[in-house]
């Protein structure tokens, strides 16, 4: 039963990614695109963003009184699963 948890989590957090991943793109395109000129972004391009979004975030909330493990989880883990995140999304552009 957890295996099957585990992966409909996961199965899971992969299409929310990627409905994000959606989002993202359909707003840089109505906003970036014509207010700077930056070129469109594709998928992969915007699963990158929001993992570097996740980190900037992550790092500047975070606060010295909350307990170890979720400093470690915020301050560590989240960076390193945005890295991952990114380094498969890297795969497609």
């Amino acid at each position: 039963m957890k295996n099957e948890n585990f992966l409909g989590l996961l199965g899971l957090a992969i299409v929310l990614k990627f409905i994000q991943a959606m989002v993202i793109c359909i707003l840089w395109g109505w906003f970036v695109v014509p207010l700077f000129h930056f070129p469109s972004l594709n998928i992969p391009y915007a699963i990158g963003l929001s993992a570097l979004f996740v980190i900037f975030s992550d790092i500047s909330s975070l606060k010295a009184e909350e307990s170890f493990p979720k400093l470690f989880q915020r301050a560590f883990l989240a960076p390193v699963l945005a890295l991952f995140v990114g380094w498969i999304a890297h795969f497609f552009i």
